[in-house]
């Protein structure tokens, strides 16, 4: 599954297969693994390119099917993505588009590998009264999860998450609106309009949709993994493919905007994992200075041990608890999450 979930192979890619597979490969739990961690496209590229003897018979009609409905899913997306947008600019409310086909097509340089659930854009705290006010006339309504709750337990789910999340039934989409990069748990708080102000374009579906800089999408893509503490390798792949597709990025920006949110471990964390898994193109000078770090052979450690849980243990709440508490670059960060934890707990709205 490593040697398969990534786009750029190096020398020696089809020798590689054939020494893997082998007669006796066991095809049914590598698509058990592929599925569960959501790279069946990147799969199929792969082994296409580089194993067709592997790929034929079910095996090949599986991962087929996947791409043909990760394909329909992201076009229905895109669509629906210029649909919500021209209504908002319509109504000069500002947003930030974030993850999904967008990322797919910035990353991957092809929306059919990167599989997407949902739409996910921020906008500011302020314009989250007048964007809901706005959803319903474009046929959104709030999610089942969110009708629920109560009108307490919703304004604890927003206030802990930094987001809300719309349906539209008829058009079979997902809006999550965030009014934060990240929950309070994480130290993610440059301002929107800094954000916006340093952002870019991507071309998706014909049009131009502004999202996160190159930089602060890498941030924001350690940062993501960290908070699902990896337990699916799509979220590493996303920081390779965005480090294969941006040769040219900025480190020392990087670096001051990492500083600035002190939010360093999580970088490195990320970088680290994806250049060990994925032969990410970490520059040398940068893989020096993780590689000094004391924490990232323990954090590394953890991250693979909760990759494999699709056939072992989940890790235990202590070890999440250690994990998350170990990517905390100070003793502030330190225990602004614990409080965050208790409160999720405490308020039963959010699952710790």
């Amino acid at each position: 599954m490593l040697q398969v979930a990534r786009t750029s192979f190096g020398e020696g890619a089809e020798e590689r297969m054939r020494e893997l597979v082998t007669d006796d490969f066991d095809w049914a739990h590598f698509l058990f693994l592929v599925r569960f961690h959501r790279v069946g496209e990147l799969a199929y590229l792969t082994l296409k390119k580089n194993a067709p003897f592997g790929v034929k018979g079910e095996v090949e009609n599986y991962l087929l099917a996947v791409v043909h409905r990760t394909t329909a899913r992201n076009l229905a997306l895109i669509g629906e993505l210029r649909r919500v947008l021209n209504t908002f600019e319509q109504h000069d409310l500002p947003f930030i588009v974030f993850k999904g086909p967008v990322l797919g097509q910035d990353a991957y340089k092809n929306t059919s590998l990167r599989g997407s659930v949902d739409i996910d854009l921020l906008i500011r705290p302020d314009d989250l009264d007048r964007l809901s006010a706005l959803l319903p006339d474009i046929g959104y309504q709030l999610a089942q999860r969110m009708v629920e709750l109560t009108p307490a337990k919703r304004r604890a789910y927003i206030a802990l998450s930094k987001q809300i999340s719309f349906v539209n039934p008829e058009r079979r989409a997902g809006l999550d609106v965030h009014t934060d990069v990240m929950p309070p748990g994480y130290h993610f708080d440059t301002p929107f309009e800094v954000l916006r102000e340093r952002g870019r374009t991507v071309e998706v579906g014909g049009g131009h949709i502004p999202t996160f800089s190159v930089e602060d999408t890498l941030i924001l893509l350690c940062f993501h993994g960290v908070k699902n503490r990896w337990d699916q390798l799509k979220y590493v792949c996303d920081i390779a493919e965005h480090l294969r597709a941006h040769t040219d990025l900025d480190w020392d920006r990087v670096a001051t905007y990492t500083k600035a949110i002190r939010g360093e471990r999580v970088l490195h964390h990320g970088l680290h994992l994806s250049r060990v898994l994925l032969d990410a193109p970490v520059p040398d000078h940068v893989l020096e200075q993780i590689e000094k770090k004391p924490y990232i052979l323990s954090l590394t450690e953890l991250a693979l041990s909760n990759l494999q849980h699709s056939y072992e243990d989940l890790l235990d709440w202590r070890q999440r608890a250690r994990f998350h508490l170990q990517t905390q670059d100070t003793l502030i960060n330190r225990s602004r999450y614990v409080l965050y934890s208790l409160l999720r707990h405490l308020g039963g709205v959010i699952d710790i």
